[in-house]
């Protein structure tokens, strides 16, 4: 998959240009359920997790391809958990990406900093050891399913394939334990950091479900965006067939207009209803 300074997708698994929509969206109580405790901690996962690309990742300063980050790091509060914010992507080259929720800003106050000591990413890999992360087993929260806290961690140690742990509400055994001290030392890891230039992403990834139709109108209809896009109509492209949608970065302004990064949007156009959302790409994507 290309960028190419335009539009980016997916397979068509489709294979024409069919404008049928997908099935009905889930119903409100089978939506909750996947926000629920599993389901919040896929949400979490999939705001961290790459996207898929065929294009080489971005290169470091000494040209080498950027590989996927060492630590992926987010501490939210539930509905924000869902939207997933990452505090941290910490890469081997010692690229270190750190976002901050603002309420004023459409996107999360990114900032590019390069850690300076040679071995501050082999000190916090062994740091989380110390701490207990990669032995973690079992992760046992609390059940309230509302305004709950919520940690995710990823991380990997040498080769070893990483490894993911989720907590939301407060920790019930050793393993939550744990991840919240791993999560305290992440915390001050990240107001340590030096300062740094903003990161301007290379494009944004798109995704969208169906969620009902003009006669049958899904919970929240009333506070719908009305989707007017012409030049850019990620939407069509989802209509056709594209799981995986990619926005270059000309497309912010618009991306802007219909809600925040990471937030789920409630969309119209032409009598469906669309939830949407957006991010922006990664350095290695």
């Amino acid at each position: 998959m290309s960028c190419n300074g335009a539009l980016c997708t997916g397979t068509n698994s489709a294979g024409c240009g069919c404008a049928t929509p997908p099935p009905m969206a889930a119903t409100r109580r089978t939506l909750l359920r996947r926000m629920a405790l599993v389901g919040l901690g896929a949400h979490l996962a999939r705001g961290i997790a790459p996207a898929h690309a065929a294009e080489p990742p971005a290169a470091t300063e000494s040209g080498e391809p950027q590989v996927a980050p060492v630590i992926a790091f987010t501490r939210a509060v539930f509905w924000t958990g869902a939207a997933g914010f990452p505090n941290l992507l910490l890469y081997p080259s010692g690229l270190a990406l750190t976002g901050v929720e603002t309420p004023t800003s459409s996107i999360p106050n990114w900032q590019a900093v390069q850690v300076l000591e040679s071995n501050a990413v082999t000190s916090a890999i062994g740091e989380l050891g110390r701490r207990g992360f990669f032995r973690i087993r079992r992760l046992s929260s609390s059940v309230d399913l509302w305004d709950q806290p919520a940690i995710y961690l990823e991380a990997r140690s040498g080769k070893n394939p990483p490894r993911a742990a989720f907590r939301y509400g407060r920790a019930l055994n050793a393993d939550g334990e744990r991840l919240g001290r791993c999560a305290a030392f992440l915390d001050d890891f990240v107001k340590g950091l030096p300062g740094g230039e903003a990161y301007s992403p290379p494009g944004y990834e798109f995704t969208c479900t169906f969620a009902g139709t003009y006669e049958n109108p899904p919970i929240g209809s009333e506070f719908a965006v009305k989707w007017v896009w012409r030049e850019i109509d990620p939407l069509a492209l989802y209509r056709a067939g594209h799981t995986e949608i990619r926005l270059p970065t000309r497309a912010l302004p618009r991306l802007r207009e219909i809600g925040p990064a990471y937030s789920e949007t409630l969309a119209l156009q032409r009598g469906y209803y669309y939830r949407i959302r957006w991010r922006p790409l990664y350095p290695h994507e």
